[in-house]
């Protein structure tokens, strides 16, 4: 798979697993990671979900433990394929291709081939290290990326729980969305060496910056990005007058969760850590140069051209990590979560407990366990046996949640004569494509049903009508993410403009039914009509000055068609004078004579009828 060509269902499925406790980042004083820039700029928007977990994986591996004299206690990591499962979240099919993608994109080179295990040899893992630029240039182009930049600054003191917790166990859409986030807000700092606390982007900055391509999967990741406490919505953007306003958005720390009011309807304040990192060198401290500044880019007086591998052995040189404890005593740095953060993570539990119990797998489950309450996702599946499934009982029970549908109630026995009933019927079985037709009405679908069709009196029957009404909202509905089918909200939305389609389509239809009808009866009594035409040229004889008036008009016709070189003599039938006749005395005389439709309405003992 090419870079940066990953389809939704990759985008947003999360690593295998249950859904964890997760209330927010430790605030960015210890327990972080110091970061190349270019893992966001150029790894997470372009790199499928295996190689962005390989990277951030070796990256936390490598950058996040230092010795006393500055360098990494690792610099090159030896990796297993059952470590890459367990630890770095990489399902074992994907590692073979998520390792040559990395190497082929130049993110990591491989110092040791590993071998299997044979009869001479032991079996031994492949050793890897990152890939770094000493060209002096930060590239953020992936054709022309050749490893990370090796420079001084270009780094961000990351929280290892990014690592740890969001790239090895979220989806790809999630990470790259709150990637975005972190890269342009504490990714900067001002020119007095404070970080961006939150920044300001448009959708259509996020989908650049993360490029997911559908605004669909980005709208979800935002919502499951907030919903498991990695983000926090400031200000919702909004579009009007052809204008796009930003969405405020800032990384969600532990402190601003457990602060933050037992009232979920007041409005969140900005994240605050800023007081308690001031003067922390490389991280907030100033860099003597004006304009905004990447984190991370304090320059050591002789060391701007220095490589990555000269700094990790000068202690005077940046740091690459401030954790020089052990991982054991790290992880218990970590602030406690709040007691209203336990509590929403159990009620999460429970409900992806209660989805997967259901049937669905466990993406999905914690997917809509995050971004709905437990009380409507509980109803919902209490209601579900309720309700008529023409497909996917799962599919029905999701858009349900979605929608916050209402429980069901159906019609009672007997009702199935009214014309209302038969409409509603037909409408869901055509919106659902239900051949069967064993869709079941709503309670109150018949009488809706009845006014709708006083509006549509003589255009259909009532199955002919719910029919095409159910087919016209399926195809007004293709595209949308979540759909209501109900009868009630369909006629209040496409009511008016169906009975417009049809009365306009059916009176094309009529027309075109009743012209072919006075076309077929015409022909039918055409032989009828020539009698009665032949009759009344006999009759002419008896109407001397008719007769002369007639005569006078037909040789005028003559004499005209002589100048212009026709022979008339070829016109002189019994055919052509009858036609004639009809024509001259038409238009009033003593003599009638009638055309076909008034010797048809006059004469013809069975004359035409409208249909």
């Amino acid at each position: 798979m090419e870079k940066g060509t990953q389809n939704d269902a990759e985008l947003l499925l999360p690593v295998q697993g249950s859904v964890a406790a997760f209330s927010g980042y430790p605030t960015p004083t210890s327990n972080t990671t110091y970061t190349p820039n270019q893992f966001f700029d150029v790894v997470l928007p372009h790199s499928s979900r295996g190689v962005v977990r390989l990277v951030g994986y070796m990256l936390r591996k490598i950058l996040g433990w230092s010795n006393p004299d500055g360098s990494p206690q690792n610099p090159q990591v030896r990796v297993s394929y059952s470590e890459l499962t367990s630890e770095a979240g990489i399902s074992r099919g994907a590692i073979r291709d998520s390792i040559d993608e990395a190497l082929k994109s130049r993110f990591i080179t491989c110092v040791t081939e590993g071998n299997r295990h044979n009869r001479d040899q032991a079996a031994a893992s492949a050793l890897f290290e990152l890939k770094w630029d000493d060209s002096g240039e930060y590239k953020t182009d992936p054709d022309e990326f050749q490893g990370f930049f090796s420079g001084n600054g270009n780094l961000t003191y990351i929280p290892n729980a990014f690592f740890d917790h969001t790239v090895r166990t979220e989806s790809l859409a999630l990470v790259r969305v709150v990637g975005a986030i972190i890269r342009h807000s504490i990714g900067f700092q001002t020119r007095y060496g404070f970080r961006r606390q939150e920044v300001s982007l448009s959708f259509d900055d996020l989908l650049r910056i993360t490029r997911l391509g559908s605004r669909s999967t980005l709208n979800l990741a935002l919502k499951d990005a907030e919903a498991a406490s990695h983000i926090v919505r400031l200000e919702t953007g909004s579009f009007g007058n052809g204008a796009q306003s930003k969405g405020k958005y800032a990384i969600r720390w532990e402190t601003d969760l457990a602060a933050e009011p037992a009232n979920s309807d007041q409005p969140r304040k900005t994240p605050s850590v800023q007081k308690s990192n001031q003067g922390k060198a490389g991280v907030y401290g100033t860099h003597g140069h004006s304009g905004p500044k990447p984190i991370g880019s304090k320059i050591e007086p002789g060391t701007e051209q220095k490589s990555n591998q000269e700094r990790f052995k000068n202690r005077t040189s940046i740091e690459i990590t401030r954790n020089n404890t052990p991982k054991e005593q790290q992880q218990q740095v970590a602030l406690p979560a709040s007691p209203e953060a336990s509590v929403a993570a159990a009620e999460v539990g429970r409900s992806f407990a209660l989805l997967k119990g259901v049937g669905f797998d466990e993406d999905a489950a914690r997917s809509l366990a995050r971004r709905f309450d437990p009380e409507r996702i509980q109803r919902q599946v209490d209601w579900l046996p309720k309700r008529t499934a023409t497909r996917s009982k799962l599919g029905l029970l999701r858009m349900a949640i979605e929608g916050d549908y209402p429980e069901p109630v159906h019609a009672g026995k007997g009702t199935d004569e009214e014309p209302g009933y038969r409409f509603a019927q037909a409408y869901y079985a055509a919106y659902h494509a239900d051949q069967l037709n064993i869709a079941k009405p709503y309670a109150n679908d018949p009488t809706l049903a009845e006014g709708f069709l006083a509006r549509l009196t003589g255009l259909g029957t009532p199955e002919e009508l719910g029919t095409a009404f159910g087919t016209f909202v399926r195809g007004k509905h293709q595209g949308e993410r979540n759909p209501k089918p109900f009868l009630s909200s369909a006629i209040n939305l496409f009511g008016a403009l169906f009975a417009k389609t049809v009365q306009k389509k059916t009176s094309k239809t009529s027309e075109h039914r009743r012209m072919k009808a006075r076309e077929d009866h015409e022909k039918a009594f055409r032989v009828q009509h020539e009698e009665y035409l032949r009759q009344r040229n006999t009759d002419l004889a008896k109407a001397p000055k008719a007769l002369t008036q007639f005569e006078e008009h037909l040789e005028a016709g003559f004499d005209s068609m002589r100048q212009f070189g026709i022979d008339p003599e070829k016109h002189r039938t019994e055919a052509g004078r009858i036609a004639s006749l009809v024509e001259f005395f038409a238009k009033g005389s003593e003599f009638k004579v009638m055309g076909f439709w008034e010797w048809d309405k006059n004469l013809n003992p069975t004359p035409y009828r409208e249909p």
